[in-house]
């Protein structure tokens, strides 16, 4: 899911002409989201996107920053002891269960009003693709749950950030398949079960 954020975000950013804040189309007028500096142009992005493992905070102090990061899973079982279906004549059994996660996005500027703008810019974006985003990715929901206030980044004087949250639901199921096939029938005699027979 941290890789699938990162790529939406980066395609989003990718071009000024996708921006939906007029303010951040001028802020990004120079150019897009780019993975690396361009040898040749020496063009650095504008905005830098990363998961919280990988991010470098030299990376983002002097130009706004979109930070990934992962927040727990949940198991919530369908049935008792996971169990949703037992197929009577092979003898499979299947379970199934919700897994429910979430991620929070960190939008960091170097004015408090500029992570405010960059943390709604990510929250519609987000909003705006769900429904686009369930079949893509196999999530039975996806909703941006809450856009926190922004606060001081501890490590500098002069960044600010606005956590985004996001929760998802996706489906998880299993099936157990037996060795041999259940006993197909019963071979006996009439006068074994009857003796009036």
């Amino acid at each position: 899911m941290s890789g699938i954020l990162r790529r939406v975000l980066i395609s989003h950013f990718a071009s000024p002409k996708q921006l939906i804040s007029p303010y951040l189309r001028k802020v990004f007028a120079d150019g897009g989201h780019v993975e690396e500096a361009s040898e040749t142009t020496g063009h650095i992005s504008p905005i830098y996107i990363e998961t919280l493992d990988r991010w470098r905070p030299t990376h983002s102090e002097e130009r706004p920053s979109l930070v990934i990061k992962d927040a727990d899973w949940q198991f919530t079982p369908l049935g008792i002891n996971d169990l949703v279906h037992t197929d009577e004549r092979s003898g499979e059994q299947t379970y199934a269960g919700l897994w429910s996660g979430g991620h929070v996005i960190f939008a960091v500027g170097t004015e408090s009003a500029l992570a405010k703008i960059l943390g709604m810019e990510v929250a519609k974006l987000l909003m705006w693709s769900a429904q686009t985003m369930l079949p893509a990715f196999g999530l039975i929901q996806f909703r941006v749950q809450k856009i926190g206030q922004a606060s001081r980044l501890r490590e500098s004087h002069t960044s600010y950030l606005v956590p985004i949250e996001v929760g998802y639901i996706l489906s998880e199921g299993w099936q157990t398949q037996i060795e041999a096939p259940r006993l197909k029938q019963i071979l006996f005699k009439a006068s074994d079960v009857s003796p009036n027979y």
